[in-house]
């Protein structure tokens, strides 16, 4: 074997062993976010449920994107919620105009106190919104 042909399978070896230490840390990394976000899913299925504001027929996914009965994160409608409520907990989420951390607990116990409500007047949070932006 050739010093040049030597170089070549050498270089192919550590072409794949880099492929190789780059889909670990990928899948690291995955598995570190994913862990992040499992402990946030029921709130972001709860906040959903109780105040999302679009219309479930046409314009809102999140039914549509249950698989088996079970919900599917990766899809638009649950990652959107998902990605919400970790804004929210991290202060982060210029969408909503929050400038500053909620803890999960004050958001948990803020659903408690809008379930009983929106159970008794099913547009009240629809009410409220148009309220607070009048056009």
């Amino acid at each position: 074997m050739s010093l040049d042909d030597a170089l070549k399978s050498e270089e192919a070896l550590l072409k794949e062993r880099l492929r190789s230490v780059q889909a670990e840390q990928q899948q690291r990394r995955r598995a570190a976010e994913d862990a992040k976000l499992e402990p946030l899913r029921g709130l972001a299925a709860r906040m959903h449920d109780l105040l999302c504001a679009w219309n479930h027929t046409d314009g809102c996914g999140w039914e549509y994107e249950r698989v088996g009965g079970g919900h599917n994160w990766a899809a638009y409608s649950h990652d959107r919620w998902l990605r919400h409520v970790l804004r929210m907990i991290e202060g982060t989420d210029a969408f909503s105009r929050l400038a500053r951390p909620v803890s999960r607990e004050a958001l948990e116990s803020l659903l408690e106190h809008v379930a009983p409500m929106k159970a008794a007047h099913p547009d009240a949070l629809y009410l409220l919104r148009c309220g607070m932006d009048p056009r």
